[in-house]
């Protein structure tokens, strides 16, 4: 018996097959452009599906298995994506991206109406170009379309439907959207009614792991599966690759890709009315502090890009390894996303290993941000002692070793690096009833490889770069 986990991402879709051991069988990866036109950042919902079937076809025969062996298969995918079908889950429009902007408008008087502070308490999102917003400017620009459509689903939602003809989403899922109470796990009937949206457009809502069908008798031959292959309701990528990575209370994981999410579990709904951290709805009883960084492997890729074109990230490593803690008294604050990155402290003696270090210093300062944030909004999140950390920055034992030492708590290394792909996979066992606790889910998920214990030597150090740090971003009025 083997498990497929399907992860539908901005520019490409990665389909994995698992063992009952969490071991990868066999995987296929097949990418996608972005389409920018005058509209905005668009998507094609076809290519979407046609690239998932492809993709979960090549990874069954790169696995060398029977299709019919395949019992379930689960789903994590990009969020707040709004796409439009119809009742055969045909695509009546492009999807409009979570990169686009044309319903800012619409996101402004959303927030006028419901208030900007209480709609980041009840959604756990700050007003913007997100899923209500959009589906509210396709309804006034495209009146037509809107009358037509019969579900606007994001990625994830779509890829069910098209799977087993149910039109769903998670509780992850729906935090993304602008209109989901995370606290009675619903849509928020009253947006709805004031903005004359029907609600039987949108996805029902279950939390991930539940079975959302069995895969569609024609498309079971299609693709050489069963006809009673389950299909599982999944959850947004990064809340799955947490899952993939063990995330548990007391565990904090994060993503060290293009961007960052420090993310914490938690037993009760956060209230931050200070609006710095998202509390975002994971399933039933448990929801997720996530915080962002919004470039740190963007961060290090612009200065390859830019200062040593060509050099590998490996090279990367020992050029910053050979400027020590601290990096020459050289300051780096990440916020090259919203214009006000810089470094600081540059002299006649910085070297450009003192400038990839400090990249990636300024990046763990931006986590030891994050997570101190948490704790003085959650104080109950000083309990998560260790962090796990996964995405293509996990790979550097430098990174890891410099996180350690500026957070001053274990980083630990997984044995599976592809975890989004995990998470949907253990949604896929959960569907089926496999796990049955956490210790079987961390099992299946294959454990961590290598732990980064702090070093007291490192902590006095990186106190004094996270004091420059935090003096360097309060004059850029970050």
């Amino acid at each position: 018996m083997y498990l497929a986990g399907i992860d539908l991402g901005t520019t490409g879709c990665k389909s994995m097959i698992f063992d009952q051991c969490g071991v990868i069988a066999g995987s296929a990866y097949i990418e996608y452009d972005l389409i920018f036109t005058s509209r905005g950042v668009e998507q094609d919902g076809e290519l979407w599906w046609k690239h998932t079937r492809n993709a979960l076809r090549e990874a069954v025969r790169a696995a060398g298995i029977d299709g019919r062996e395949l019992a379930a298969l689960g789903i994590s995918s990009q969020g707040i994506a709004s796409l439009p079908v119809d009742g055969d889950g045909r695509p009546l429009a492009p999807a409009i991206s979570w990169y686009d902007t044309r319903a800012a408008g619409e996101a402004a008087e959303l927030a006028a109406f419901y208030g900007a502070q209480r709609l980041f308490e009840i959604t756990g999102r700050h007003p913007g170009s997100l899923f209500f917003p959009q589906v509210l400017f396709m309804k006034r620009r495209q009146p037509e379309l809107y009358e037509k459509t019969t579900y606007f689903l994001m990625a994830h939602d779509y890829l069910c439907f098209r799977l087993c003809g149910e039109a769903l989403t998670d509780y992850t899922m729906a935090s993304g959207t602008l209109c989901f109470d995370t606290a009675q796990h619903d849509w928020i009937g009253e947006i709805f009614d004031h903005f004359g949206v029907a609600l039987s457009k949108f996805p029902r809502l279950k939390p991930f792991g539940e079975r959302a069908g069995r895969i569609l008798p024609e498309l079971a031959r299609e693709l050489g599966l069963a006809e009673d292959t389950v299909v599982a309701v999944g959850m947004q990528d990064q809340k799955a690759a947490a899952l993939g990575a063990g995330i548990a209370p007391g565990i904090r994981t994060l993503s060290l890709g293009t961007a960052s999410a420090v993310s914490l579990l938690t037993r009760e709904r956060v209230c931050d009315h200070s609006g710095r951290v998202p509390c975002h709805a994971f399933d039933g009883s448990r929801w997720i502090l996530e915080n962002t960084v919004g470039a740190s492997g963007a961060a290090l890729k612009w200065l390859r890009n830019t200062m040593f074109p060509g050099v590998s990230y490996p090279v990367l490593d020992e050029m910053a390894a050979s400027s020590g803690p601290g990096a020459g008294g050289l300051v780096f604050y990440p916020a090259l996303d919203g214009g006000k990155g810089c470094f600081s402290g540059i002299s006649l003696n910085t070297g450009a290993g003192d400038m990839v270090r400090a990249v990636l210093e300024g990046v763990a300062c931006a986590v030891r941000q994050c997570i101190e944030t948490q704790r003085e909004v959650y104080p109950q999140a000083e309990t998560a002692q260790e962090l796990r950390v996964f995405g293509g920055g996990a790979a550097s034992s430098l990174w890891r070793r410099i996180l350690a030492d500026c957070l001053q708590i274990p980083v630990l290394a997984l044995k599976t690096t592809e975890t989004a792909n995990l998470g949907a996979a253990i949604c896929a066992g959960l569907a089926l009833g496999l796990f049955t606790s956490g210790e079987e889910r961390r099992h299946f998920s294959g454990g961590v490889l290598e732990v980064f214990e702090p070093q007291k030597a490192g902590a006095a150090v990186y106190d004094e770069v996270y004091a420059a740090y935090c003096a360097l971003q309060k004059g850029l009025g970050g």
